[in-house]
């Protein structure tokens, strides 16, 4: 469905579906926890791109999220300066000009859910709370 976009719309696309109402610094975190994963574990892959599309990996690209539909076409759903709120995150990411204050972030999940098996299992740990979500590293 997204083999045609490139690693920053790929990347601004999961921040639009992910975080698009978060604050700038909660969208580059997202953005580089998804960047933390890359090269790290086999299973999620070794590109930004097997990261992204890894199946059950980030629900706006779950095949029953809401958001999977409006990821085709963002601007579509919210005026175009969500879309480019969402790419700017991804341009610091990719150009690496962040320093990465999640500390190695993997993993995030919003506040409103209870953490889920792998936020408390052995190993993990939170890194970061920015805006409704909160960062871990050391997941398996």
């Amino acid at each position: 469905m997204f083999e045609h976009d490139d690693d920053r719309t790929l990347l601004a696309r999961l921040i639009w579906g992910e975080a698009r109402g978060e604050s700038f610094l909660a969208k580059c975190a997202v953005g580089l926890s998804v960047w933390n994963r890359t090269g790290r574990y086999k299973w999620w892959g070794h590109t930004l791109r097997e990261v992204i599309l890894h199946p059950w990996q980030y629900s706006a690209f779950n095949e029953n999220d809401v958001n999977l539909e409006k990821l085709k076409d963002p601007t579509r759903h919210e005026g175009p300066w969500v879309w480019q709120v969402c790419l700017d995150p991804a341009d610091m990411v990719l150009a690496t000009y962040l320093i990465d204050w999640t500390l190695g972030a993997t993993h995030y999940h919003d506040t409103s859910i209870e953490p889920p098996d792998w936020a408390t299992a052995e190993g993990s740990y939170e890194t970061l709370r920015e805006g409704s979500f909160i960062f871990y590293a050391g997941v398996k």
